[in-house]
């Protein structure tokens, strides 16, 4: 006969190891929801929503940059200016 409970104690026989792994989860789960609240908030209030605007190019600037990648030709590159600037 037990005078105080079981031989075990009064969490049972898996007491400790549900209280232990119950705390890394709940410890694991508040690190989460921590690192998802700062990541999410810097969605709205950080540097990603204040991306600067892309500048426009001009008709003039991708005919050079094109012709800089080497996707056209000398030839095509001053009839293309020539057209441009008429």
């Amino acid at each position: 006969m037990w005078w105080h409970g079981t031989p075990w104690g009064h969490m049972g026989t898996l007491g400790g190891i549900v209280m232990m792994f119950g705390g890394v989860l709940l410890f694991a789960l508040l690190l989460g929801l921590v690192v998802w609240l700062a990541t999410s908030g810097r969605r709205y209030y950080g540097t990603e929503s204040q991306r600067p605007l892309a500048a426009h190019s001009t008709a003039l600037d991708i005919v050079r940059e094109r012709y800089a990648r080497g996707e056209i030709d000398q030839e095509e590159y001053k009839r293309l200016l020539a057209d441009l600037k008429s």
